[in-house]
This record gives C-alpha cells, structure tokens and sequence, in this order.
C-alpha cells in the first residue's frame, strides 16, 4: 500500500543562541548521530536562501531522547555551539527547527539577524518574527484585515522539482506560495496560529502545518510570502497535492515522484 507521511512541526518558542559565554554542551543528556540524508537537501536550501555557503560535513549531530534541551536552565527545541560545530535536536525530523540551527551553522553566529531569519530564510527556517517587520507604518495603520481566500492566491512546488524515491531518502520540500493579488496592503488572520499546510488528495497524512506564535500576517500590494513544507514518500508515482496558506488554498498540483 502507498504511504505518505508529512512531517508535522509542532509550536516552537526557544531556539538556540549561542555566543562567548554560551552554556555547556550537555554531553551527558544527548546521544550522537549521524546526519540523515535529507539534510543535505535542507543544508541547500538554507545556504540558498541565506546567501551563503557552509561546511556541512563540520557539523556534529547530537539528539536527546524527546525531551526539550535543558541548556543554562532553559528549554529549547534545538540549539547550536560554535564551540565544536554542534546542534542538538529534541526531533531529528523536523524540518524547520533543523534548518533554524542550520542556519546558526552557516552563519557562525548565535544571534538571530532580522535580515536572516525573519527576512531572507523567511518560511525556511522556524522562527516568530515581529509582525512588524519590514512593515511600514503608514502602510500597516491603513491596511484593511481581510479575508485570505478572498484576497490571497496559493501555489504549490516540490523541492526538487522533480522528487526522487532514491535521493533524501525520499523526502521532499514543497513551497507554499502566497501571493496578495489586490491592489492594497491588507492584513490577514492566521487561523489556529500557523501559515501554511497540505495534504494529499488520496491516501496517507496530510497537514503538516508550520506554526507560529503570530496571529496575522502583512502584505503589500502584489507581496509573496512563502512556507518551506516537508514531507516522504516510500513509493514512486503520481500525486496529488493541494496547498494552504492562512485559510487560502491552491487548486490540486500533480507531483511526479520517480524512483
């Protein structure tokens, strides 16, 4: 029988900072792994959007056994230590707060730059940013809230293009595209607290929403916003895809995956 499984990424709060005095690396609450083979297409995914390149194979992967990262008396879902190039994780298999540490790697800091996180790796990488953010006032004050199916068009693409059984190991990135198709800057509310999300039209489990702590969204005349989903598939063939954005919907994308 044909599975299809998304990952789900659940509601996040703390991520890793790490700087000069970042706490010790909890060696005695987490156990090492060895990177799983998605995480080489996440890797490019974020060194494309950040702009930058990094040395993946200089990371060191560490998970705990499903309990949050106690780290200087904090919990987190995952963080990352300049010292030794190393992210732990609480979830090896999600997807955003993967990328959100990989980022940190890449950028060989602990800080979260705006510009990055909540600019340029925007729906990439798990990360509440300040719904003011790249806002401008004047356009904020005057904007109207409305309806996304209303005012909102959804599209759907895979990561790769075209998704093979045999690469990532059968995992898949699609890209959920929201684009304000009026002529004024509006804002529209997020039901249930996340942005985007898909399912399949047969079989298997769908969702896989990515959450967020934001209750509405901003867009000027004509802006995208976008959200990087994941999901796997164990068996090669066509499917059927359909895409959400805050309420919004695409029509159904036929994506091809090939063994």
């Amino acid at each position: 029988m044909r599975r299809i499984i998304a990952v789900l990424t659940s509601c996040v709060l703390l991520w890793s900072c790490d700087s000069a005095t970042a706490p010790d690396f909890p060696s005695g609450d987490v156990t090492p792994f060895q990177a799983l083979a998605r995480y080489s297409l996440w890797w490019q995914q974020v060194e494309q959007c950040a702009g930058r390149t990094g040395n993946f194979a200089s990371v060191h992967w560490f998970e705990t056994d499903g309990r949050l990262l106690v780290v200087g008396g904090k919990t987190y879902d995952g963080y990352w230590w300049e010292d030794g190039n190393r992210i732990a994780l609480v979830d090896r298999l999600r997807g955003p707060i993967v990328r959100h540490e990989m980022l940190h790697a890449i950028l060989r800091r602990g800080d979260h730059p705006l510009d990055m996180f909540a600019g340029r790796c925007e729906g990439v990488v798990a990360y509440d940013a300040p719904e003011s953010y790249g806002v401008d006032p004047a356009a904020a004050a005057q904007a109207k809230t409305m309806a996304a199916e209303s005012t909102l068009v959804v599209t759907i693409g895979p990561t790769p293009a075209i998704p093979h059984l045999s690469q990532y190991e059968g995992c898949f990135s699609l890209t959920v595209t929201a684009t304000n198709r009026t002529d004024q800057p509006i804002w529209v509310t997020l039901p249930r607290n996340y942005t985007g999300s898909f399912w399949f039209k047969s079989g298997g489990y769908g969702g896989s929403p990515m959450w967020t702590s934001q209750t509405r969204v901003f867009f000027y005349p004509g802006q995208q916003r976008r959200v990087v989903l994941d999901a796997w598939v164990d068996t090669a063939g066509t499917y059927q895809v359909r895409a959400g954005y805050a309420g919004a919907t695409s029509s159904w994308t036929t994506i091809g995956i090939v063994p």
